[in-house]
């Protein structure tokens, strides 16, 4: 079978044009149909001899193929690599069509609940759907029928699509929720109105500070989130690989930087802090949720003590719980209601709620997520620093969950982009992304030579990104992933020096940055001393 590897040259000056790999990749369009199968285990897989065969793997076929999108050869191949299950195309087809997985399904079951929705919004009732055991995004649904332009009122309820698709779904009356948002006596300036007054600018009767703030408080404080975004990056991947020690280390850096962001907010700080919080709820990190809010809590005291009209969001965030990734989406959907530069603002965040919720469930489908990034083109050009943003949110997606050919696709369409930047700084980032996911993928997919290339062009990114902004290099958001990459990288070709060289590296920024944390929190090591 012909190798699949990309060997491209991606150094600045001989970068290829999208046109000039349309043939191999189609980085303009970012196509994410896989192409072939590979036969590493054909010789050891089976055709499905009985039915039992084929219900085992039921639940994994109707998740890949209808939840998540995958095209019929990148599901053959999936079930041959995963499962070591192999079947001809015809088999696969006929089981598709008796098990009722056709593609179309989807947009029958979109309009069915829909229709059962609008039934019960009519009665006064709330509803909640579940589609094969798994909870239905009312929102996403919608978003999905706005963009396949459905028309309920030209639906027949009585057709045999509907029907049978009614016979799919399962809807409850949901009970009522105790918390922020209905909670008004205890909190009169409740958590969706006051966040929503901030973001959209407007002077709402019941908030007139909201203008004051927006007039008040700085547009760009990407200096002061930096610090913070990054250090809560480390904290996370430390204790993932349950490295505690350097994981608090990074939390007690976040919490240093936590300040200097507060007294930046802006509409970007705020969304971005409302998504942490529920990582820590999905990542289980209760006490350190509970140190956010102690610290923003100490921050609102001393701003309501000065008047500050930045109280009220301090104090909000603070509160906020369960409640947060909600509150963040009704005020993305209150943006898009504004219209205009709101709408675009409201699909780049859009983008960053979406990903942190497909990386944290994976039984939620992919595919739409992942072909929004034409959308983002369209809104913001091409080369664009934030349809960089909006491809990087997706390579990320991708890479966590598995599909390291798209995801290298993406991450090298978001490298074309960045060539064409012209802010220096920016460029140099999102090359540092672009090529620090392609490196991951194709280490996952055993393209070694390629991907430590990629992984020390990263580097060199990363490098020159540094000196643009003035900052260290190893303050970047996937520094310590990408130095671990290539150490790992070093291993596998079994050269001992350059696994050394890496090594060495990373522990000379593990000793660097426990040093800054001494400089910084002199108490704390004095009192691990007694």
């Amino acid at each position: 079978m012909r190798d699949k590897t990309l060997d491209f040259d991606l150094t600045p000056e001989s970068a290829p044009t999208p046109d000039s790999v349309a043939n191999e990749l189609d980085a303009l369009h970012l196509t994410i149909n896989m192409e072939g199968l590979e036969g590493q285990s054909e010789a050891r897989a089976q055709y499905p001899q009985e039915e039992q065969d084929w219900d085992n793997v039921k639940d994994v076929i109707t998740r890949l193929y209808q939840d998540e999108g995958l095209t019929l050869v990148e599901l053959q191949r999936n079930l041959l690599k995963h499962h070591n299950f192999k079947a001809t195309t015809k088999q696969w087809k006929s089981r598709i069509t008796r098990w009722g997985l056709s593609k179309n399904n989807r947009q029958h079951e979109a309009e069915a609940i829909l229709l059962k929705r609008q039934a019960r919004k009519a009665q006064g009732k709330e509803t909640k759907f579940s589609v094969r055991g798994r909870n239905v995004d009312i929102a996403r649904v919608q978003r999905y029928a706005k963009r396949k332009r459905l028309d309920l009122s030209r639906i027949d309820e009585a057709s045999s699509p509907i029907v049978r698709a009614m016979q799919t779904i399962r809807w409850q009356t949901p009970s009522p929720q105790p918390g922020l948002l209905n909670d008004a006596s205890r909190h009169p300036m409740r958590l969706f109105d006051s966040i929503a007054a901030f973001v959209d600018g407007t002077l709402g009767e019941a908030h007139p500070l909201a203008a004051e703030i927006w007039r008040n408080t700085p547009f760009n404080a990407d200096k002061a989130r930096a610090p913070f975004m990054s250090s809560i990056h480390s904290a996370q991947h430390f204790q993932d690989l349950e490295r505690y020690d350097l994981a608090f280390l990074f939390w007690r850096r976040a919490f240093r930087a936590l300040e200097g962001v507060i007294q930046t907010w802006n509409r970007a700080t705020i969304t971005y802090l409302l998504r942490r919080m529920r990582v820590l709820e999905w990542k289980g990190n209760a006490d350190v949720l509970r140190s956010f809010r102690a610290y923003i809590n100490q921050y609102a005291a001393v701003a309501f003590s000065k008047q500050d009209p930045r109280f009220t969001l301090t104090k909000a965030l603070a509160e906020s719980d369960t409640t947060s990734l909600n509150v963040s989406n009704c005020v993305l959907d209150q943006l898009v209601v504004q219209g205009g530069e709101w709408q675009d603002l409201a699909f780049e965040e859009r983008t960053f709620v979406d990903a942190l919720e497909l990386e944290h469930d994976a039984n939620l489908p992919v595919d739409e997520f992942v072909a929004g990034i034409e959308e983002a083109d369209r809104r913001f050009g091409y080369h664009d620093s934030r349809t960089c943003r909006c491809v990087l949110d997706r390579t990320r997606v991708l890479s966590k969950r598995g599909y390291h050919n798209r995801a290298e696709r993406f991450a090298y369409g978001m490298l074309q982009r960045a060539n064409g930047l012209a802010d220096l700084g920016a460029r140099h980032c999102y090359r540092f992304y672009g090529f620090f996911w392609m490196a991951i993928s194709q280490y996952e997919l055993g393209k070694f030579d390629v991907a430590e290339f990629n992984a020390l062009e990263a580097l060199r990114s990363n490098e020159e990104f540094a000196k643009v902004n003035k900052t260290r290099a190893s303050a970047s958001e996937y520094f310590w992933e990408l130095l671990e990459l290539l150490q790992k990288l070093a291993e596998q070709d079994g050269n001992k020096r350059k696994e050394a060289i890496w090594k060495g590296r990373l522990q000379e920024v593990e000793d660097e940055v426990v040093a800054e944390d001494k400089q910084a929190n002199p108490d704390f090591y004095r009192k691990r001393q007694r």
